[in-house]
């Protein structure tokens, strides 16, 4: 097993399912130190499980819903008191699935559009002054193929996706002179809840078949798994890629690529 991250200290959020877990499950197992931040639910949910077995007194399990400045400040002064650092974000909360047209937005499904996108500035606002006194650090943005493209019926996710790539190029030119590199990861469908969740919005009773449906637009005709995310995204934050910022990846079973 490699230990590209013996001793580094990953702030993950969105950190409980899917991707996000997957993502710490991964960065644990490479000797990293892990800050896990999720919603008071999932959270509380996550200190009671038997089964995260990667969880250790070198984790820290912080609840935060995001929403204040002040909060994210002391999010991440509760993570700097604790570990002395942070080396690496990786902002894995799910986006905004709200379906529809957009003629049937509600002013509340953009204000939860434009509270994520405060809550993702704000946390790469606070943790850029930690990574530069640490003379560097790499930040990982967790997103999908929404960024690249219009999705009918999904605009407030669109909208949300195309507006943190756009933040993650500008971070990363302002930045790069500290050594502080920031890269996004975009992905086609993956298997979750949060998928499980869109699928039912969709075709409420029929989920099997909006699977299908989406499968057939994926040349390799299969969502993708949070590991074969997670595996990029460790890359990007490791080492082996210190050269790399301001870049969009996809995991996508060729998807993109149809477009």
């Amino acid at each position: 097993m490699l230990r590209r991250f013996q001793d580094k200290v990953v702030l993950i959020t969105g950190a409980t399912d899917g991707v996000g877990y997957q993502v710490a499950k991964q960065f644990a197992l490479e000797g990293a130190k892990l800050a896990l931040v999720d919603n008071y639910k999932n959270i509380s949910e996550m200190r009671l499980s038997s089964n995260d077995h990667f969880i250790s007194d070198r984790s820290l399990l912080i609840s935060f819903e995001g929403g204040t400045e002040s909060e994210t400040a002391i999010c991440i002064d509760d993570v700097v008191q604790f570990f002395e650092k942070i080396d690496i974000l990786v902002y894995a909360s799910p986006t905004d699935f709200t379906v529809g047209p957009i003629m049937e937005l509600e002013e509340t499904d953009l204000d939860r559009v434009f509270h994520q996108l405060k809550d993702i500035s704000l946390l790469i606002k606070h943790v850029i002054p930690i990574m530069q006194k640490n003379n560097g650090g790499s930040i990982v943005t967790y997103g999908t193929i929404a960024a690249l493209m219009g999705l009918p019926m999904l605009s407030s996710h669109v909208m949300l996706n195309h507006a943190i790539v756009g933040l993650v190029k500008t971070t990363a030119l302002e930045t790069s002179p500290a050594n502080i590199r920031v890269n996004a990861v975009c992905s086609a469908p993956i298997e979750s809840s949060v998928m499980d969740r869109m699928e039912s919005k969709l075709n409420p009773g029929m989920e099997h078949q909006v699977r299908e449906d989406f499968c057939r637009f994926i040349p390799m005709r299969r969502y993708g798994t949070p590991d074969e995310v997670a595996n990029l995204i460790l890359f990007l934050a490791s080492e082996e890629a210190k050269y790399i910022t301001g870049s969009v990846y996809t995991v996508d079973g060729g998807l993109s690529a149809t477009r």
